[in-house]
């Protein structure tokens, strides 16, 4: 239809809460863990490698 649809906007505060809360799970439960064993490790060989320098 090549149109611009301004339905995103008329649901936009029905639909923010749903999303706000799935989003905080999605990061807590799975992004959160995923970056810190990261941050972790990333530390750990930069530790190693102040430790050999």
């Amino acid at each position: 239809m090549r149109e611009i649809s301004l339905e995103p906007l008329k649901t936009f505060f029905y639909d923010w809460p749903r999303n706000f809360v799935i989003t905080s799970w999605i990061e807590a439960l799975v992004a959160q863990p995923i970056v810190r064993f990261a941050m972790v490790k990333l530390h750990a060989a930069q530790a190693r490698s102040t430790v050999s320098a």
